[in-house]
């Protein structure tokens, strides 16, 4: 979900995660597995990712991502795989939600991001997501896991 925030906000600039074992989890398993984290991006703008792993509910993978904006809404379902928006674009307001479906992607839901990856090897391209990219979302959730120790925000290291 970081990847999916960042690429869509923007930088991370200071992160402060908050995290738990849940109770049916057994001792060998992950150590926190439940994740509240809160952003402030190098834009001014600010995000909240809140992933909950035991939690209980139907059995397929989903995913619902809302933002907030000053030009708009979008609020996602994985469920039915409809993004629902609200957009004011030159000073005109949009009378009610308008709705873009998705297609449903069955078991991977990183398949088209598998995909591009594959596809970049044959044509001799870089991939949407390269390596420092990956570098990034990486610094960022490693600053979150420093702030969940130390209890505070921490600034994310810059990765170039």
């Amino acid at each position: 979900m970081v990847d999916l925030v960042r690429w869509i906000v923007g930088e991370v600039g200071e992160i402060m995660m908050y995290a738990n074992k849940g109770e049916d989890v057994p001792d060998f398993g992950p150590i926190d597995d439940n994740h509240l984290t809160i952003m402030k991006f190098k834009s001014g703008s600010t995000g909240k990712v809140w992933e909950v792993r035991p939690i209980k509910r139907a059995p397929e993978f989903t995913i619902n991502l809302n933002v907030y904006g000053s030009r708009g809404t979008a609020l996602s379902s994985f469920e039915t795989n409809e993004v629902r928006y609200y957009s004011i674009e030159e000073g005109e307001k949009q009378e009610s939600f308008a709705s873009i479906h998705a297609e449903k992607v069955e078991w991977i839901p990183v398949k088209y991001e598998l995909e591009d990856f594959i596809s970049s090897i044959n044509d001799d391209r870089t991939p949407m997501s390269d390596v420092v990219n990956g570098a990034k979302t990486i610094a960022t959730l490693m600053a979150g896991l420093e702030s969940q120790k130390k209890g505070a925000p921490v600034k994310v290291e810059e990765v170039e």
